[in-house]
């Protein structure tokens, strides 16, 4: 099974922009044999969005359609983080959707773990933890800092998760040096590989240039990229439940 991560850059947005960047990286993921594509936090509307508008995401279920016609087109999984805003209690989430290659929404998770502070101030926390059942494998779902905190971790592995995606905005700064050493305690605590999607580009706010998409086996990291825009493919062997590759395949997108 092959995995595609999209290592864009998207954190300033705007959405309409965003948007143009996951299709075409998706359609060169799927072009190249993808059954899996993962996005960033907030990849379609860009991590920095409330500072530059200060307006809660308007995104909801209801505006998924593209995403799903495209992940049914393509016989594709995809995994959508967007900013949500829920019209039953008014608030916005820190989402990520989960869409089968049916085409068919499966669910989401809500970041749980957040400061609520600076760029997620915005946001209202979720409340538990998902496993998603993808073809023949239970999958966790954790945002970014959830990764951080144990007890997500320790109910994600009471869920019998085989693996757990990370999707996030997280480069190296003062707050933690090395998030791929968080991802590797990640590991060892779900007891399974930890697959994490991050995101790239130089901003004033933040650089995201030296952020690390990462491949964590064992609590160890296996392989890791950084820097330029890419699609990052690994090979999941479904027979053996376990990581194939040894190296990212990395393709440029602009």
């Amino acid at each position: 099974m092959k995995i595609a991560l999209l290592h864009l850059d998207v954190a300033e947005g705007p959405e309409t922009r965003n948007r143009r960047s996951i299709i075409s990286a998706a359609g060169e993921a799927v072009s190249r044999g993808a059954d899996w594509i993962v996005t960033p936090e907030t990849a379609l509307q860009g991590y920095f969005f409330y500072d530059n508008n200060g307006k809660l995401p308007s995104f909801s279920e209801k505006q998924l359609s593209r995403y799903m016609f495209f992940a049914g087109r393509n016989k594709a999984d995809m995994f959508l983080s967007a900013a949500e805003y829920d019209e039953r209690d008014g608030k916005g989430y820190n989402s990520c959707f989960v869409i089968n290659r049916e085409g068919k929404l499966l669910g989401k998770h809500r970041k749980m773990c957040s400061h609520r502070k600076g760029f997620e101030r915005w946001l209202s926390l979720g409340r538990e933890t998902h496993v998603f059942n993808i073809g023949t494998l239970h999958v966790g779902l954790l945002v970014c800092a959830d990764s951080y905190y144990e007890q997500p971790c320790l109910e994600i592995k009471k869920k019998k998760a085989d693996m757990v995606l990370v999707t996030a905005a997280w480069p190296p700064g003062k707050c933690c040096s090395d998030p791929v050493s968080v991802w590797e305690t990640c590991s060892k605590l779900c007891g399974v590989p930890v697959i994490v999607c991050n995101q790239t580009g130089y901003h004033k706010r933040m650089d995201m240039r030296e952020a690390e998409s990462a491949v964590i086996v064992e609590g160890q990291r296996l392989f890791t990229y950084k820097g330029a825009p890419a699609v990052l493919f690994c090979e999941w062997d479904e027979e053996k439940m376990r990581i194939r590759s040894r190296a990212f395949e990395v393709v440029h997108v602009k």
